[in-house]
């Protein structure tokens, strides 16, 4: 008879990098500052060791950056940085969503409720972006990182939509948040239909708008 594994308990170095990643992601933790072990073992009640151990993983996501003489800062992004994860992003959800449109099973409706829900959401929402429409469109993108089956590529596109989630702390007009919701519902759909090419597709090109309204944005700003 064939045993289940026992599931392995999460240590406390893998805690202690969800629990700074988090900081990072939310601003608690802002770009450019400056770590210590001491400090952040206080901060978290644990000993310097797993601290430790965290930012060797934290530096090679770059969510810090080490430098010998002034120890961990978290990471300052690169001008193209920004740019360079949304290209990233195209390329692992496009082939996320081809992966799950293969599979299309009844997991996949979970996909069209959300985009539904947020849609809703975003009509009765004339302000924009809320903390409840960011955590629906998480939730979309982790669907659908998940209906692709590959644990590798959920590993990498979670940690590339993280990343995302850092600059989106700017508010997303309701226009653009429209326009997002339905082109969630069509990926959505493609994927339930079983649509391998146009569920790329369309993945694709939603990230891609995503991308030049993140620019136009950020433009306003200067």
């Amino acid at each position: 008879m064939g045993l289940n594994p026992i599931p392995k308990a999460k240590t406390i170095r893998d805690q202690v990098v969800e629990r700074i990643t988090h900081l990072i992601v939310s601003g608690e933790l802002p770009a450019g500052t400056r770590l210590t072990e001491l400090g952040m073992a206080n901060m978290l009640g644990v000993s310097r060791v797993p601290i430790r151990e965290a930012f060797l993983i934290l530096q090679g996501d770059q969510w810090i950056d080490m430098q010998q003489s002034q120890g961990a800062k978290v990471h300052v992004p690169r001008s193209n940085e920004v740019e360079e994860i949304f290209q990233v992003r195209m390329a692992l959800e496009s082939d996320a969503a081809a992966l799950a449109s293969d599979r299309h099973n009844e997991g996949s409706a979970e996909l069209l409720r959300l985009a539904q829900q947020g849609r809703q959401l975003i009509l009765s929402n004339p302000e924009g972006m809320t903390k409840e429409l960011s955590d629906i469109n998480e939730r979309f993108h982790e669907k659908l990182s998940q209906d692709s089956g590959n644990s590798i590529l959920i590993k990498m596109i979670d940690l590339m939509n993280k990343k995302t989630q850092m600059y989106f702390t700017v508010n997303i007009t309701t226009k653009r948040g429209i326009e997002a919701w339905d082109e969630h519902i069509a990926i959505a759909h493609a994927i339930m239909n079983g649509s391998r090419d146009e569920a790329a597709h369309l993945t694709r090109t939603h990230i891609q708008a995503s991308w030049e309204h993140f620019q136009s944005l950020m433009n306003q700003r200067h």
